[in-house]
């Protein structure tokens, strides 16, 4: 089984092992468009919710999620239709006990968005009902968790106009307009951060017909306000934005052609004022095509609180692409794999015929000992087989909250915390060796860019310590890190002059 081992705030290590890859369908048709339930909090109900589309049947189905690595093998039928009339895009989100699935129809030659509550004290998902017929084909759907627990925040597209409206209905905000765009290309995507707030991002053309992204904030609460507006000023094009999963919710991954037919991958802070221009971080590395990424970053355990200082780390983030050797327009025609990457390891999922549209799970959080960390599924489709199923593996990211609890993971190698930290100009960083071999240590600034060397030698077994010196640089936040072997580690220091 390969396991992907992240730890955030004191300390990063990642280990690999062999691979495994789940099969988590293998029904009759095609099994497409996967949702795994989009959260910001701690969520104990993890499902899976796909389509399934037979020559006289349309479904939307869902699966739970039952521990790392267990899917429950029963499906629960949400909703069916006899064809032409299609079931299409299904969008899942959990908070607490409370889920909701959206969905669109094709009822009467109108396409429309229905939706089915689930209450973990019912065990069971209500009737469809119907939301709205204000939608054309494949409106992204986005669904996200507000106050209180039992209530949701759905968007759609309508044209160039997106909107959104509460569920269960409230008394304000119905069916309002967020916004309504020139570009009849738009793509978009929505955030929110559990309690009174979203955020709704859509790209915009601009000159040269590059696309920019325009940000808007929504306040929740006796009447709805939509108060915040502003362009983020990137200085490339901006396309299929998609916020990153993360309680902070303001770092994004997005697309930006790098020729016609061929795509890259960045990550980036959104956080406002949107006014500074931020510099976008690219994750792909590939000279194929990358596009159509879902990213994770940061996941908070068990409570609702903010971690600042493990949002400005720059290794924490674990994102899923697509690669293809073809434009995105080639579709099926052609070979495609999935990656999975961080900024400090890839990993590619290989495998015959086409597969695309990655998704990432929340998180099952668990605890053994001192250590605390979360199960991320990545699921994804392919046809290696013919018809299209879905697939999965899972990834593990621990958390410890404490750098003494290093030694619970990995005794042999170590890494100590600088001292003194902060520092000026001088701090000293000392090391643990556990066997004979070549070590790096380097120094990164907050945009992953390597801004010294360290150490970079053959060591022998045993403690080691170096003196930097940061008269050269400016004040802020930097983060050291050091390589043995398969032994990773990574942590903060703040020079403050």
């Amino acid at each position: 089984m390969k396991t992907l081992l992240i730890l955030f705030c004191s300390c990063l290590l990642i280990n690999t092992t062999s691979a495994q890859t789940l099969q988590l369908t293998s029904g009759p048709g095609d099994e497409l468009n996967p949702s795994v339930a989009r959260t910001v909090y701690y969520n104990s109900y993890e499902w899976l919710v796909f389509e399934r589309q037979t020559p006289d049947s349309s479904f939307i189905v869902g699966k739970q999620w039952m521990g790392p690595g267990l899917w429950d093998s029963s499906e629960v039928i949400i909703a069916r239709s006899g064809t032409p009339e299609l079931l299409k895009y299904p969008e899942v989100c959990f908070k607490y006990k409370y889920g909701i699935v959206g969905w669109q129809q094709l009822y009467q030659g109108r396409w429309r968005l229905l939706y089915s509550m689930y209450s973990h004290d019912r065990s069971h998902w209500s009737a469809p009902a119907l939301l709205t017929s204000d939608t054309l084909n494949n409106s992204n759907v986005r669904i996200q968790s507000i106050q209180p627990d039992s209530q949701f925040f759905m968007t759609w597209q309508s044209g160039t106009a997106i909107r959104y409206r509460k569920v269960p209905a409230g008394t304000a905000g119905l069916n309002d307009t967020i916004a309504v765009s020139d570009d009849d290309s738009v793509q978009y995507d929505m955030m929110s951060n559990g309690y009174d707030m979203a955020s709704v991002i859509w790209t915009v053309k601009h000159s040269n017909n590059n696309s920019k992204a325009v940000i808007r904030d929504i306040r929740f609460g006796t009447k709805d306000s939509l108060y915040f507006i502003d362009t983020m000023k990137i200085p490339i094009p901006v396309r299929r934005p998609r916020y990153i999963q993360s309680y902070g919710w303001r770092k994004i991954v997005f697309e930006s052609p790098r020729s016609a037919d061929y795509k890259d991958v960045y990550i980036n802070t959104v956080s406002p004022p949107y006014s500074p221009p931020f510099i976008p971080y690219k994750i792909s590395t590939s000279s194929l095509s990358a596009y159509n990424a879902r990213g994770f970053i940061n996941p908070v355990i068990t409570q609702p609180s903010d971690q600042p200082a493990i949002d400005q780390a720059p290794y924490g983030h674990l994102i899923a692409y697509q690669v293809s050797k073809s434009p995105e327009s080639a579709h099926i025609s052609d070979s495609s794999f999935i990656r999975i990457t961080t900024r400090l390891s890839s990993d590619s999922i290989q495998s015959n015929g086409f597969n695309r549209n990655p998704v990432l799970g929340s998180r099952i959080t668990y605890q053994v000992g001192n250590s605390v960390g979360a199960h991320i599924p990545v699921v994804w489709e392919s046809n290696r087989s013919g018809a299209t199923h879905l697939y999965s593996q899972m990834y593990l990211v621990d958390i410890l909250d404490d750098v003494d609890q290093r030694t619970d993971v990995l005794p042999s190698y170590q890494l100590d915390q600088n001292y003194p930290n902060p520092f000026n100009p001088s701090t000293t960083i000392r090391y643990h060796v556990a066997a004979a071999g070549p070590v790096t240590l380097t120094l990164h600034d907050v945009l992953g860019r390597t801004v010294a060397v360290l150490a970079d030698r053959h060591h022998s077994a045993g403690e080691y310590h170096v003196e930097f010196s940061g008269g050269s640089l400016s004040s802020g936040i930097y983060f050291y890190r050091m390589q043995a072997g398969r032994f990773i580690r990574s942590m903060k220091m703040i020079l403050l002059k």
